[in-house]
């Protein structure tokens, strides 16, 4: 007995405009560390930025103001553009810190935040002499000190 049978087959196809966002990049190790390096270099960014007085008669410290908020800028660039890219793509969340982009990245930004840290100090205090009080100067040092520890203490 023989029967005939005739198959359909449908396809639909639907797009959507929904976003996924991998949120839980954040509860691992390197999630943590991008959102904390995003979140200091835009507190350095903003405290030296904030002080920052290109019309001042003494250029002692306009070369580390500037040096500071150069690489504050490109670390903070580069980072929010990784922490956004894993974020957006779970794929890249997973790839993303194996690669040897990401390492060189963070070897390379600790050393330039390190020299940047370090000129920065040296500079204001010498600026600074003995007396405190001056507002700018002390927040300087703190934006100073802060990145160094942070920048030494994170790095694998």
């Amino acid at each position: 007995m023989s029967h005939t049978m005739t198959v359909r087959t449908t396809r639909t196809t639907t797009s959507t405009s929904f976003i996924v966002l991998n949120t839980g990049h954040f509860k691992t190790g390197p999630g943590i560390l991008k959102l904390l390096e995003t979140l200091i270099g835009a507190t350095i960014i903003g405290i030296v930025a904030y002080y920052f007085d290109n019309y001042r008669t003494s250029s002692q410290l306009f070369v580390p103001e500037v040096f500071m908020l150069i690489v504050a800028v490109a670390a903070l660039v580069t980072t929010f553009s990784l922490l956004v890219s894993c974020l957006l793509s779970i794929p890249t969340a997973g790839i993303m810190p194996t690669t040897m982009f990401e390492s060189m990245w963070h070897f390379i930004i600790m050393v330039l935040y390190v020299a940047a840290s370090v000129e920065f100090l040296t500079k204001t205090n010498n600026y600074r002499g003995g007396y405190s009080g001056n507002t700018r100067l002390d927040a300087y040092l703190a934006a100073a000190v802060s990145d160094a520890l942070f920048d030494v203490k994170i790095q694998r």
